[in-house]
């Protein structure tokens, strides 16, 4: 009796426990199914040879090839570029050598460009080793081109020779007259490069000639400390070409720099309307000149 009432009351389960039961035996099932019906390793592809998988699985490869290729160390296009290579050798002056000459003797573009623009700007090389003044100019480069370089110091044009302090170890060069000197005697002024020489021509030439030194500061692009530098090299000397101030037209008005076309076009209607001008104070009724142009103008001016 013992036993039976053991054997009953152990193997007893009520309602809760059978249904913990299936639920036990239900996942059993289903992880066995899961495992049955998936494959525990993929089946290795077989791709023909000329099918249309082949090309597309050929096309990812070399897109992923020029991919990898674009963005490797050693073909990046933000890799930093060497700033000389050994280039030709060969004599120059660095004042007059163009960006294709520095790029010939091996010099990168970025470097020959900075150069230009330093050149552009009115700056000059005395010393081969003015050289190394340019941001970034490789000292090696320099030791490879100096035994080359040429700076003409005792090969000098009228401007250049000296005229003072001579046996005395000291240097001057000769006064330059404005009104006649080309560009080759600008250029040989310190801080004057080619662009400078040829706007200080130019201004001249539309004025019709300096009267004053202290004109010259007026070109465009000439800073004030370079002009401070040479003004005691620069002298004016020579006729001025005058404008006859009641015969002009309004072109040939607009075009002197202290006149303008707002200036030109009142001369002209003031001219029309009271007749000849019979000397330069009648320039004081045209409001759009004032007492400082008028005085400017005025040695460029025959009534």
């Amino acid at each position: 009796m013992l036993v039976k009432k053991f054997v009953r009351d152990s193997l007893h389960f009520s309602q809760k426990d059978r249904l913990g039961i299936l639920l036990v035996l239900s996942a059993i099932a289903a992880c066995y199914l899961f495992s049955y019906f998936t494959p525990q390793a993929a089946a290795s592809l077989t791709v023909e040879p000329g099918s249309e998988l082949a090309r597309v699985l050929d096309t990812l490869k070399k897109r992923q090839e020029s991919s990898q290729k674009r963005f490797s160390p050693v073909s990046s296009p933000f890799r930093q570029q060497p700033d000389f290579t050994e280039g030709e050798l060969f004599a120059f002056d660095p004042n007059t050598l163009d960006e294709a000459g520095w790029k010939r003797l091996g010099l990168s573009e970025r470097l020959a460009k900075t150069i230009g623009r330093y050149q552009s700007k009115g700056g000059r090389f005395h010393r081969p080793e003015d050289l190394l003044r340019i941001w970034g100019f490789p000292k090696a480069f320099f030791e490879r081109i100096k035994p080359y370089i040429r700076l003409p110091r005792q090969e000098k044009t009228m401007t250049q020779r000296l005229v003072a302090g001579q046996g005395s170890g000291r240097e001057s060069l000769a006064p330059v007259n404005v009104n006649e000197a080309d560009s080759g005697a600008l250029i040989a002024l310190p801080g004057i490069g080619s662009r400078l020489a040829a706007r200080i021509i130019t201004f001249r030439d539309r004025l019709g000639g300096f009267y004053a030194v202290g004109q010259i500061a007026e070109t465009f692009g000439l800073a004030d400390s370079v002009f401070q530098k040479i003004r005691p090299l620069l002298r004016v000397e020579g006729p001025l070409r005058k404008i006859n101030i009641n015969a002009a037209s309004k072109e040939e008005l607009k075009n002197h720099p202290y006149i303008r076309w707002k200036g030109a076009n009142a001369i002209v209607e003031y001219r029309n309307q009271h007749g000849a001008f019979k000397d330069g104070d009648e320039l004081m009724n045209i409001t759009v000149l004032d007492e400082a142009t008028i005085k400017k103008l005025l040695p460029y001016l025959e009534f």
